[in-house]
């Protein structure tokens, strides 16, 4: 069996093996979309937007326009 010779300390600092950027696609203007009034579109953005700061971990408060 081959041993190492690199100590567990050497190990830590080394970088994390390369992976190729990813991004994420997405479209925008499909049938389903332009189909949409616009109260309807309005409603999806504003979902996808609270989609999207959840995941980025961002608290949302949902304040009533009685309370501003």
């Amino acid at each position: 069996m081959k041993t190492s010779t690199r100590s567990a300390a050497t190990q830590l600092l080394l970088p994390a093996p390369l992976q190729p950027p990813r991004q994420l696609s997405i479209a925008f203007e499909t049938p389903a979309i332009t189909g949409l009034s616009a109260e309807q579109r309005a409603a999806a953005v504003q979902a996808l937007a609270a989609v999207l700061l959840h995941a980025a971990g961002v608290q949302l408060s949902e304040d009533d326009d009685e309370q501003q």
